[in-house]
């Protein structure tokens, strides 16, 4: 198991230069499998990450109005889970104040992955079923890497779901 920090994470451009990301975890370079934290100040539009499945969900502020492909959607509740293709033109528009959002972005070349969102109001063991099982846990700011078999125990009772990605690269 590892566990992952500000210490580790990195501060990066966007693609199209209009903000920052802290990249918490990557593989490849290019990448073909990355987790990172984005703070949104700005309508704009996304970049296009060709062959890239994306995830997105609000971690802070009030959120977002998106238009992917023309279709709108809104990322407004905390938590909630966006899935969309990198392929597609993405507009955003803040709904009022900035906004941080967690980024899950896998190559579909590579692989998939599924995230879900593990409540907190008992004591939880989650145990990695597949190599490259990773927990975050946005109270604390970590990141926790586990391989096969292993297994965490979260014993705090707080209101914020740990965010568990199962990543499934392709043989």
């Amino acid at each position: 198991m590892e566990k992952l920090d500000i210490s580790t994470f990195k501060e990066m451009p966007w693609k199209n230069g209009r903000g920052l990301t802290t990249e918490l975890y990557t593989i490849g370079i290019p990448f073909v499998f990355r987790i990172s934290i984005a703070t949104i100040s700005e309508d704009g539009v996304f970049s296009l990450f060709p062959f890239i499945d994306r995830t997105l969900l609000l971690l802070e502020g009030s959120g977002i109005s998106l238009s992917i492909s023309n279709k709108k959607s809104q990322l407004t509740k905390l938590f909630k889970l966006i899935h969309f293709s990198g392929d597609e033109k993405v507009t955003c528009e803040l709904n009022s104040e900035p906004c941080r959002d967690f980024n899950i972005m896998i190559d579909r070349r590579w692989g998939s992955c599924k995230t879900t969102l593990i409540e907190r109001d008992h004591p939880v063991t989650i145990t990695a079923t597949q190599d490259l099982t990773f927990i975050y846990d946005h109270s604390l700011n970590l990141l926790w890497k586990l391989d096969n078999n292993e297994s965490i125990v979260f014993t705090k009772n707080i209101d914020i779901p740990l965010i568990l990605i199962k990543t499934n690269p392709k043989e």
